[in-house]
């Protein structure tokens, strides 16, 4: 099903989709204090110049076996212990070009990811075939109104027209060592989740 999915490492993979129908949000926090004393100026106190999304997404399971199976890897993760791949679930790049076999350059729209690119992201392709293909980003360059992007080299061509959605893959843990379920019926339950993107864990 997958292309290059085996350099994500030895992590799992959250495979269960959200429920599109209530909200749900990204959260970019960085790693700063802003300190104010009287009369004198504002300093802004930079801990670390990488900055983590928190991922707020809602799941409805229809029956046992998807709440079992939803229950099962957050018990497996111990709460806020292990990390996980999750999709980012929403569109966050549109190719503006097809993308050749053995290529190593992705066109995509500009949308300032060259602005605040660190050299840890990593995206994924979802085809119409049910496919998923993930590549490292290693460089980003702005040419005109496009960017391109540097991945390893595709085994296959690539049509505009068979990408359902262009986005990141997140190294993550759960935020929260509570999982709450909301029993709707005996068989229909729902929970929300925020994952928490660990950035200076990719490379480990």
């Amino acid at each position: 099903m997958a292309d290059n999915i085996a350099d994500l490492g030895t992590e799992e993979r959250w495979e269960m989709r959200p429920n599109w129908r209530d909200s749900n949000q990204v959260q970019l926090v960085g790693s700063r204090d802003i300190v104010a004393f009287p009369s004198t100026i504002t300093d802004i106190f930079i801990y670390s110049p990488l900055h983590h999304n928190i991922i707020s997404l809602k799941f409805t399971c229809e029956n046992k076996g998807i709440e079992y199976a939803l229950t099962d890897f957050y018990n497996n993760r111990k709460g806020r212990l292990e990390r996980f791949w999750l999709q980012g679930y929403r569109e966050e790049f549109i190719l503006s070009k097809d993308i050749s076999i053995t290529n190593t350059i992705i066109y995509v729209e500009d949308n300032g990811f060259d602005l605040v690119y660190q050299g840890y992201e990593r995206i994924y392709l979802e085809l119409s075939s049910g496919d998923l293909i993930t590549r490292k980003i290693t460089n980003v360059a702005k040419v005109g109104t496009e960017l391109l992007l540097t991945v390893s080299a595709m085994d296959r061509n690539i049509l505009m027209t068979e990408v359902k959605i262009f986005g990141r893959i997140y190294l993550v843990r759960f935020n929260k060592d509570i999982l709450n379920m909301s029993f709707k019926t005996t068989k229909i339950s729902e929970c929300s989740l925020e994952f928490l993107e660990v950035v200076k864990e990719y490379d480990l």
